[in-house]
């Protein structure tokens, strides 16, 4: 616990790391309207995502931390520390409620915390980030490539010298979220 910073978190309600995913791609989905959202994407390079969303061109990224430790050990990374290499145009952590503090964050990560009622409140908004276009690309690349061949409600057609086409990509299904 940092110095002046009581021990907040007895009594709270233990949000594992699963739980947090879930309800923080939710919360990109509605709050921040993204319609493309994914969970745990990892990368050959090493940056986990545990929640990465796109609203328009614009991604944001949440990070879940349980515990104090987990956040410390986050906030030496590599590609924490080189934020242009990085995801995420818009960064924040989810934590439970009192679990970190606003005046430890890196500059310009953001705070959602969630409460055990499981409302998230932002406590502090993220600012903008020169996030890496080419990782987020690879991401977005990976979740292609992991798409079955044939989803109903999903067409992509790839761009060919032959057939002259744009690549193009429709997405009809419902987003369904259970609450």
């Amino acid at each position: 616990m940092p110095p002046n910073h009581p021990d907040l978190t007895r009594g709270v309600k233990p949000w594992t790391h699963a739980d947090l995913v879930v309800k923080g791609a939710r919360w990109l989905a509605r709050a921040r309207d993204c319609g493309v959202v994914a969970t745990e994407v990892s990368l050959s390079f090493g940056e986990i995502a545990d929640v990465i969303g796109w609203h328009g061109n614009r991604s944001c990224v949440i990070e879940c931390k349980t515990t104090r430790p987990d956040f410390n050990a986050d906030t030496k990374k590599t590609f924490r520390a080189v934020t242009e290499t990085g995801m995420g145009v818009t960064r924040y952590y989810l934590a439970p409620a009192r679990l970190l503090f606003v005046d430890e964050l890196p500059e310009k990560w953001g705070l959602l915390e969630i409460y055990p009622s499981g409302i998230i409140r932002c406590r502090r908004a993220s600012g903008m980030f020169d996030a890496s276009r080419a990782t987020e690309i690879s991401v977005l690349l990976s979740i292609l490539r992991r798409l079955p061949a044939e989803i109903q409600g999903v067409s992509i057609r790839h761009y060919t010298i032959e057939t002259k086409a744009t690549a193009t990509i429709g997405i009809g299904i419902p987003l369904e979220i259970n609450t």
